[in-house]
């Protein structure tokens, strides 16, 4: 029961820390290209 729990837990942190690191990279793109495109 315990082993289930850890292993759950570390799955959502997984996911939580996948989740915000596509979004920061997602955000990180839209603000180059806006930049590139405001100094072309």
């Amino acid at each position: 029961m315990k082993n289930t729990t850890k292993a759950y837990i570390a799955v959502s942190l997984y996911t939580l820390i996948t989740g915000f690191s596509f979004i920061f990279v997602k955000l990180a793109l839209t603000v180059t290209s806006g930049i590139f495109l405001i100094l072309k």
